[in-house]
């Protein structure tokens, strides 16, 4: 299997400073530079997650509207947001795959599960290409917000859907796996 590279190279060291770098570079985004953008949008009743999950032309034009009825920069300022997006996901995509990585080689007695985490590597990159898919659908429509399609909304909808899925997915591994790690490397202590 060639992901088994992954249980050797980077360093051990890289890779840490790789995990805590953009976990905490994702929990900024999360915590304080997202919410102090999207607060602008409270007052006209949709927030982001509205405005991802419109799934219909109708819906996303009814929150278009609302936003331009309140303050016409608001459609600018959610550009911005989806623009600092990318690269959110490129952080949220390194801590979580480099998370695995880190995972995968606490396992080293316990191969099935040890392949199974080198292998969950794989997700948070697909949770990532679909967050990219949704954020080109999502730009196409805040560029010409007065002519906005059916397909761009249903397609920027269901891509989050299934990213948002993989991305909890993911969380969830990487806390279940964390835990592994270290009541095994407890035990290990409590041995020796």
């Amino acid at each position: 299997m060639k992901l088994e590279i992954l249980l050797e190279k980077p360093s051990k060291k890289i890779l840490i400073i790789l995990f805590l770098s953009t976990f905490t570079l994702s929990l900024i985004f999360v915590l304080i530079i997202f919410p102090l953008l999207l607060s602008r949008f409270v007052p006209t009743g949709y927030s982001l997650n509205e405005f991802k999950f419109a799934w219909t032309k109708e819906r996303m034009d009814k929150i278009i509207d609302a936003w331009m009825d309140y303050d016409s920069t608001l459609i600018d300022l959610m550009i911005i947001v989806h623009i600092w997006d990318f690269v959110f996901m490129a952080a949220y995509g390194t801590a979580l795959a480099s998370a695995f990585i880190i995972i995968a080689r606490g396992l080293e007695n316990l191969k099935r599960l040890q392949k199974f985490y080198l292998f969950a590597f794989i997700l948070p990159w697909i949770a990532v290409i679909l967050d990219v898919i949704e954020g080109i659908f999502i730009l196409v429509m805040l560029m010409n917000p007065t002519n906005i399609g059916t397909f761009n909304t249903f397609s920027a909808a269901l891509s989050t859907t299934i990213c948002i899925t993989i991305f909890y997915f993911c969380l969830l591994l990487m806390i279940v796996g964390f835990i592994i790690v270290i009541i095994l490397f407890i035990k290990d202590r409590n041995v020796r």
